[in-house]
């Protein structure tokens, strides 16, 4: 059976404990509905927004084929009849010469600010189309698109390609990439110059380091070592100039690299001296999955729940440490006789019955815990009980007739018999404290009885009488 304290403290303050965790809980289940709705309000803003894209991606699939089919065509157009036109001219007719390698060079720089230009808009990681691919012919196909453009400028192209068993990429992504750094490679070579581009393996590394490695060389004008940071940025071109409109170039190349998984870094560069920039891509085959280097979705926010439930946690704690360091009060019960003076009422053992007596000083039984219940008060004794009257009233109030039916006692459980109506009365100049009166659940009053009584009724408490007088009242004091 529990003890009477521990009794109190789990029957009465039980219920702040409840108040407070239910507080932290609705706390908690209060910051889980307001982030679910904001959730469905951030998955209703992104529907919207899919919407727009939606019709945004048609408007510019539009617009590509236009510029794919027009701009292209034409592109490809000029530079077949230009390529014509150079070898139909013959060596002596030097000025028309200068001028078809002029526009040459023109057309093809055009086709590659418009092919960058379509692929800003396509370099998203849903977009990617894999497929498998022999990068030895791919590298090859973008060479020989690119011999005529070099040619025109005076540059020879210097390949030295591995053979690389077929990979798992995007085509026109690759094709970008290869492109764009040969391309650049020749216009900022000099005339007489040599590009060199060759293709390896990674050799023995574990399959999952294990890339493919694609390298520019040229012998140009080199890149400022200020420009470096900023060279893959968009509107930054490799000659070091800063110019609106371009610098696509590197950006498009480094975006495709990594959707893939791969990687473009400038390995070397100094003015005039050339650079060297190297691709690498995943060695990955059919059947192997490509981890993509974009930036993660971010994962869903729970530090709401986690905040909710850590105060939860906290008030409980809170309300832990006031059940424990706020204990009920402790009084003592002081009675006055006009013959005897002051008495202090104290609990007696089971040697006498577990009765209640009137003492001279208050000693340690002599102190009571007042629990609060309701309207209602307990006194809790030195001997772990509770203070208990007799469950019914005496039929003959205020006789000379003293019975010991009705003598307080001590029972260790808390029932109706162990509660009783605390009475404030009028203060009384004669006594220091609060003066107080006790009705007992038969609606009797506690009375200090009187040192003239007979036998064991002599500085008995009992409840016999229902009517407040000398006796039937107590100051309470702290001790």
């Amino acid at each position: 059976m529990l003890g009477p304290l521990f009794e109190y403290y789990y029957s009465i303050r039980i219920g702040i404990l409840a108040l407070i965790l239910a507080f932290g809980a609705g706390t908690a289940v209060y910051w889980l509905l307001r982030r679910r709705w904001q959730l469905k309000q951030k998955a209703l803003e992104q529907e919207l927004a899919e919407c727009q894209t939606s019709h945004f991606q048609k408007l510019h699939g539009y617009f590509q084929r236009i510029v794919a089919h027009e701009y292209g065509k034409g592109l490809d157009y000029i530079l077949n009849k230009s390529t014509e036109t150079l070898e139909g001219l013959g060596k002596e007719q030097t000025a028309l010469r200068d001028k078809q390698d002029g526009i040459l060079a023109k057309t093809h720089e055009l086709k590659q600010h418009a092919m960058n230009i379509l692929y800003v808009f396509a370099l998203q990681p849903d977009k990617l189309k894999k497929e498998l691919l022999n990068i030895r012919q791919l590298v090859e196909s973008v060479l020989l698109e690119l011999f005529p453009y070099a040619d025109s400028q005076g540059v020879t192209l210097r390949p030295a390609l591995d053979d690389i068993e077929p990979l798992i990429l995007d085509r026109d992504l690759t094709v970008l990439a290869i492109r764009n750094l040969v391309h650049n490679a020749i216009k900022y070579s000099e005339r007489g110059r040599v590009v060199e581009i060759t293709l390896t393996g990674a050799g023995d590394a574990p399959r999952p380091e294990k890339t493919v490695v694609i390298t520019v060389k040229d012998h140009g004008r080199g890149i400022t070592e200020m420009d470096h940071a900023a060279l893959f940025e968009l509107n930054v071109r490799g000659d070091g100039l800063i110019e609106t409109g371009n610098g696509l170039g590197l950006y498009c190349t480094r975006k495709a690299a990594r959707l893939q998984g791969g990687d473009v870094t400038l390995e070397s560069s100094n003015p005039n001296q050339g650079s060297v920039f190297k691709i690498s891509l995943p060695f990955a085959t059919a059947g192997e999955v490509i981890q993509e280097t974009e930036d993660e979705s971010p994962r869903q926010n729970r530090a709401v729940l986690r905040w909710g439930a850590a105060t939860a946690s906290l008030l409980a704690a809170v309300a832990l440490l006031f059940v424990l360091f706020n204990p009920p009060q402790t009084v003592t019960l002081e009675t006055y006789h006009d013959s005897y003076g002051y008495r202090y009422i104290s609990a007696l053992g089971a040697d006498y019955g577990w009765a209640l007596t009137q003492k001279e000083t208050p000693e340690e039984c002599g102190k009571f815990t007042l629990i609060p219940r309701g309207d209602k008060v307990a006194l809790l004794t030195c001997n772990d009980r509770f203070v208990t009257a007799p469950w019914k009233p005496n039929p003959n109030p205020v006789t000379t007739q003293h019975d010991p039916q009705w003598l307080l006692g001590q029972e260790p459980d808390l029932g109706d018999c162990e509660l009783f109506e605390m009475i404030d009365l009028p203060d009384d100049p004669a006594r220091s404290g609060n003066l107080v009166a006790f009705r007992t659940c038969a609606g009797m009053l506690v009375t200090a009885a009187d040192g003239g009584w007979p036998g064991v009724m002599q500085w008995s408490v009992v409840a016999e009488s229902d009517q407040v007088q000398g006796w039937e009242k107590f100051t309470l004091q702290s001790p």
